[in-house]
């Protein structure tokens, strides 16, 4: 039995990789200034390797931690190549605060 129905999607948000060169960011990652890069979805991820490419993130990251909000977002930065050291139970960006609070308590 067909009742029908309508449906509109409507994007919460997008995620779009920076226009601009990425050089302060890669100064600032190689020096040490960044204590930890965080990731709120998959295409943060793509998006932030794809302004340094693959080859590159275990230099950039050598000196600062990974954050992501959850297994899928992790997943993506493990196929990346990256160490991901904090991931919070809960799946919201309070909780990843809260857990990278916990993180840099010890």
């Amino acid at each position: 039995m067909r009742l029908g129905g309508k449906i509109d999607v409507a994007p919460a948000y997008r995620t779009v990789r920076p226009g601009k060169e990425a050089g302060e960011l890669e100064k600032l990652l190689l020096e040490g200034s960044i204590d930890v890069v965080t990731f709120t979805s998959s295409s943060t991820v793509t998006n932030f390797a794809g302004m340094f490419g693959k080859k590159r993130l275990p230099e950039l990251l050598e000196n600062c931690k990974v954050a992501c909000i959850g297994p899928i977002t992790a997943d993506t930065a493990r196929g990346l190549g990256m160490a991901v050291d904090i991931m919070p139970k809960d799946y919201t960006i309070p909780a990843l605060t809260r857990a990278m609070a916990e993180y840099y308590k010890k």
